[in-house]
C-alpha cells in the first residue's frame, strides 16, 4: 500500500482521506484552518457544499464501485529513499 499526506482545508479533508484510503493509498491528514480566514457566509455555504460532496464520495465508492477518475496528466516523481 501507498502512503500520502493530505493537506487541504479542513472542511475537505475527512473525504480527501477516505477517497486516498478507498483507492488502496494509506492517507493522513493535515488541515488548514477555515473559520476566521474565510467569511462565515462563506464557509456556510462551502460546508453545505461539501455534505452534498461527501455524499457523492460515498456513493462513488461504496455504493457504485466507482474507478478514480483523473483530469490532467500523470505527474513522474522523483521518489528517493529516506536516510533513517
Amino acid at each position: 500500500m501507498s502512503g500520502a499526506v493530505v493537506v487541504t482545508q479542513s472542511y475537505h479533508l475527512p473525504r480527501a482521506v477516505y477517497l486516498c484510503e478507498s483507492v488502496g493509498i494509506d492517507a493522513e491528514g493535515l488541515g488548514v484552518a477555515d473559520w476566521g480566514h474565510v467569511p462565515a457566509a462563506r464557509m456556510v455555504r462551502y460546508q453545505a457544499r461539501e455534505l452534498l460532496a461527501d455524499g457523492k464520495a460515498l456513493w462513488d465508492t461504496d455504493v457504485v464501485g466507482r474507478d478514480p477518475r483523473y483530469l490532467g496528466r500523470h505527474e513522474k516523481l522523483n521518489l528517493q529513499p529516506v536516510n533513517g
